[in-house]
C-alpha cells in the first residue's frame, strides 16, 4: 500500500494542522494517493479534515523565526518527530513531505514506481534566481558531509529503512555530539541534518551509493508572497536582488517548497 506521511503540529504562528489538511488535500488531487496527518488533540482543536488522522505527542526542535522581514520574533518549532516515521507510517511504501511542499503535479508518483529504498532530496534551486545554495552544500564546511533536504522523504518498509530511522533516532537523543562532531549548531534541531548523517551511515558512507531523488527541489524563500490563479498555477511576489523593483513570476505544474509559512495561510484560511 502507498501513502503519503504529513506532520502537523501547531504553534502560535502558524495553523500546521490546516496547512497539512490544504497540502493533504492537493495530493489527493495530483498523486491519487492516500494521506495521514499525524497531529495532536490540541493542533486538531476537534476539526474533521477528510483524511486520516494520527494522534502523536509533538517533540520541539527548538526554536525559529518564521517570517524574518516581519516578525523577528522566535516561536516554538515541533519538528521533533520525524524519525517516528518508520513506527508511524500505515503504509508499505510511504511518502514524507512537509506540510508547506506545494504539490501540483504528479511527478511525485515516479518514486513509487523505483526499486529505492529510502531517499531524499539532494539538489535544490531558487525559482526566482536570486539565491544560489553554495552554503548548503555541505552540513559543515570542515567536514564535507552532503547536505539532503528532509523536505520530501521516500522509503519502503524493511531493513534498510529501519537502520535508517534507528540512526535518526539515535541522532535525535544525541544531538550534541553530531553537532559537535560536524560542527554545526544544537540549536534548532534540524531534520535535514539527521537525514543526512543517517542516509550517508546506511549507505556505507559511499556519496557515489547513496539514491537520491532524481530531480532538483525548486524552493521559494520566506520574504516571497503568494497568489493563486488556479490550483496548478500560483503568482509569486518578490523584491528584486537590489530592492529596487518588484518582480512578479507565474509557476504552473511544477512542485515546489514555500517558506513563507504566514504568507501560505493566506491560501487556505479561507
Amino acid at each position: 500500500m502507498k501513502g503519503v506521511l504529513i506532520y502537523a503540529f501547531n504553534n502560535d504562528k502558524v495553523d500546521y494542522f490546516q496547512q497539512a489538511v490544504w497540502c493533504a488535500d492537493r495530493v489527493n488531487r495530483f498523486l491519487d494517493l492516500p494521506v495521514s496527518i499525524i497531529t495532536d488533540t490540541a493542533s486538531q482543536q476537534g476539526r474533521s479534515c477528510g483524511h486520516s488522522v494520527i494522534p502523536c505527542d509533538p517533540l520541539s526542535g527548538g526554536s525559529r523565526v518564521y517570517n524574518p522581514s516581519l516578525d523577528s520574533r522566535a516561536d516554538t518549532w515541533y519538528n521533533g518527530n520525524r524519525f517516528q516515521s518508520f513506527d508511524l507510517s500505515p503504509y508499505d511504501q510511504t511518502l514524507v513531505l512537509d506540510s508547506d511542499y506545494v504539490v501540483c503535479s504528479d511527478r511525485l508518483n515516479t518514486l513509487f514506481e523505483s526499486d529505492v529504498q529510502v531517499t531524499a532530496m539532494k539538489n535544490v534551486y531558487d525559482v526566482t534566481n536570486r539565491n544560489g545554495y553554495a552554503p548548503y552544500q555541505t552540513i559543515s564546511g570542515d567536514r564535507g558531509l552532503h547536505h539532503y533536504w528532509a523536505t520530501v522523504l521516500y522509503f519502503v518498509k524493511g531493513e534498510l529503512a529501519k537502520d535508517f530511522f534507528d540512526i535518526m533516532t539515535m541522532i535525535r537523543d544525541h544531538y550534541r555530539h553530531y553537532a559537535d562532531l560536524y560542527k554545526f549548531s544544537t540549536q534548532p534541531f534540524r531534520n535535514d541534518f539527521a537525514v543526512s548523517i543517517a542516509l550517508t551511515a546506511v549507505y556505507g558512507h559511499l556519496p557515489e551509493n547513496i539514491p537520491t531523488i532524481p530531480w532538483s527541489m525548486a524552493n521559494v524563500f520566506s520574504d516571497v508572497s503568494i497568489s493563486t490563479i488556479d490550483q496548478e498555477t500560483f503568482v509569486l511576489s518578490y523584491d528584486d536582488q537590489h530592492r529596487r523593483s518588484r518582480r512578479h513570476l507565474k509557476i504552473t505544474g511544477e512542485d515546489f517548497h514555500f517558506m513563507n509559512k504566514v504568507e501560505l495561510a493566506k491560501l487556505y484560511a479561507n
